[in-house]
């Protein structure tokens, strides 16, 4: 169970995927009609240890996921947005903050030659009940 966002989310989509090259991400509007950007709190069922090797490399590299990844669980006043408007509602809006132009595109660092099992041992994943 992945449950905790502190504001609304930025949308990116990826861009001409190559495999072993650097994943290019553009800024987007929201595609999912307004749910994530509506509530602060998402529930990821999956089956059990099917996320930890990516969670692992995510807080590996990012020192405030790690660092939130250590904390007890958050007890949140409510599962919901302020209402406001998205970050970005529209295609338009990002193109106002500049951030539709190619030359935005983000470079996320590549994973190669990370393995630590205790970090991983951290994600806490919901299994469905059959």
């Amino acid at each position: 169970m992945m449950d905790l966002m502190s504001r609304r989310p930025l949308f990116f989509m990826e861009t001409n995927p190559q495999p072993r090259k650097h994943t290019l991400w553009q800024a987007t509007a929201d595609f999912t009609d307004g749910k994530v950007s509506m509530h602060r709190q998402h529930f990821l069922q999956c089956p059990q240890r099917l996320l930890n090797k990516h969670f692992e490399k995510l807080v590996q590299c990012d020192s405030h996921l790690n660092f939130l990844s250590q904390q007890p669980e958050i007890v949140l006043g409510s599962p919901y947005f302020e209402p406001k408007a998205s970050v970005f509602t529209t295609l338009e809006q990002a193109s106002i903050r500049g951030l539709e132009r190619a030359e935005s595109v983000l470079r996320l660092p590549t994973f190669q030659g990370l393995a630590s099992p205790s970090v991983a041992s951290s994600l806490k994943i919901e299994q469905a009940s059959p």
